[in-house]
């Protein structure tokens, strides 16, 4: 899978990067697990989240949390990968 990070910002309590998966169509080939809590905000492009709570679609209408305890695998259903903002919160700042 081909995927870039750019940090657009960071402070002590949020990080807020670009995300781009130029990914083709087909099934997730690898389990991924995030670092820390992290909410994406897609703004092109789709992609499939699967985790223990089934499939879950993600395109320019949802908004999606990355719990760090829970690995998930990523399709693509589409040719073009995705693009999305994520915002990647410090423990502390979340829990509250």
């Amino acid at each position: 899978m081909s995927r870039t990070y750019a940090t657009l910002y960071a402070s002590p309590l949020v990080s807020i990067h670009d995300v781009v998966c130029t990914e083709g169509c087909g099934h997730g080939r690898h389990e991924e697990q995030c670092p820390v809590a992290m909410l994406a905000l897609v703004r092109s492009g789709t992609f499939v989240r699967r985790d223990r709570m089934g499939r879950h679609v993600a395109d320019a209408t949802r908004v999606v949390f990355f719990d760090p305890t829970e690995p998930y695998m990523v399709d693509h259903p589409l040719p073009g990968g995705d693009r999305c903002t994520s915002f990647r919160f410090d423990d502390s700042t979340l829990r509250e």
